[in-house]
């Protein structure tokens, strides 16, 4: 019975000390014991890594598009304030204007986010970037809108932005 050297192809004398494996005819990787009873661990602190980062880029998203567009508003109108109404717990979509107020409402249906959990950072963010302004915020319940199967309304967080 012939035999063929992995590497080159060629036909070799047959030895019962070299048998193929496996690993040596494909890229698949040994993996130890302690490895696999560590793989659980790594896989949940990578994807909490993941959830973290997507977290602070929705608060910068969020911040960074109220900026923006109290700046223009500043920029535009005779008002000295601008107000934002923020729909929590469904991510971050976008920013709809409205004359004087401004309604974001989300939904990332891979990635929940929540406005009411990252309200103080969200806030913090703000202020720092309107300095000497007044930046408020309260959260209601909506109930012009339909209840979820736990039977809660959504809530609604308004900002509100005064420069005078």
């Amino acid at each position: 019975m012939p035999c063929w050297c992995l590497s080159c192809g060629e036909e070799v004398e047959c030895s019962n000390k070299v048998v193929p494996t496996l690993s040596m005819e494909s890229s698949l990787t040994p993996v130890s014991r302690d490895m696999m009873r560590g793989l659980k661990q790594r896989k949940d602190e990578e994807n909490r890594i993941i959830l973290e980062k997507f977290r602070l880029e929705q608060i910068q998203n969020l911040v960074k598009d109220i900026y923006n567009s109290t700046v223009h508003y500043a920029s535009t109108k005779e008002e000295t304030s601008a107000q934002y109404t923020v729909v929590n717990d469904r991510g971050i979509d976008g920013l709809v204007r409205h004359s004087t107020s401004h309604s974001y409402s989300a939904m990332n249906q891979n990635h929940p986010f929540s406005i009411t959990k990252n309200i103080k950072e969200i806030i913090a963010g703000i202020e720092e970037l309107f300095p000497g302004c007044s930046v408020r915020h309260l959260t209601i319940n909506d109930t012009r809108q339909r209840q979820d199967k736990h039977g809660n309304f959504p809530k609604q967080t308004i900002i509100t932005i005064d420069w005078s």
